[in-house]
């Protein structure tokens, strides 16, 4: 397993979630452009040290970190525009959601454990809503 195929699976929710509510991923480090009346999101992935799940070289490890997504509208035009787009992400990163990655021998399920917002930050032009997902997988 690697850090890889966990932004994989968690940027194939974001990128599945966008899909439906047409909402636009700024990728990281990715070239994007935005509009300043359309809301947009960006995700960051911020692994935590990876622990072990015994004593022996050839336990499993315990991936953990947190996932983190970024939302941006228009600053100046309230808060109803942000909001209904956190509200979305957190129902799609809710607690217990999970996704299957496919290994050599099966597949491996990565679990959400928990999801929630923090204060905006404003900046010149954008309110940025920051939205967090907190991730733990086995392998």
């Amino acid at each position: 397993m690697s850090i890889e195929n966990i932004r994989s699976a968690l940027d194939g929710i974001l990128n599945d979630w966008s899909g439906v509510e047409s909402v636009p991923v700024a990728w990281e480090n990715f070239a994007s452009t935005t509009v300043l009346a359309t809301p947009f999101v960006a995700p960051f992935l911020l692994p935590a040290e990876t622990g072990n799940a015994g004593i022996s070289i050839s336990d499993n490890q315990d991936y953990t970190g947190i996932y983190q997504i970024s939302v941006y509208t228009e600053k100046g035009k309230g808060t109803k525009a942000s909001r209904d787009v956190v509200s979305s992400l957190l129902e799609a990163y809710s607690r217990g959601v999970t996704v299957d990655i496919p290994v050599s021998n099966g597949v491996q399920r990565l679990l959400i454990e928990s999801s929630w917002t923090a204060s905006a930050i404003d900046s010149e032009a954008w309110y940025n809503v920051p939205v967090s997902v907190r991730y733990r997988l086995f392998g």
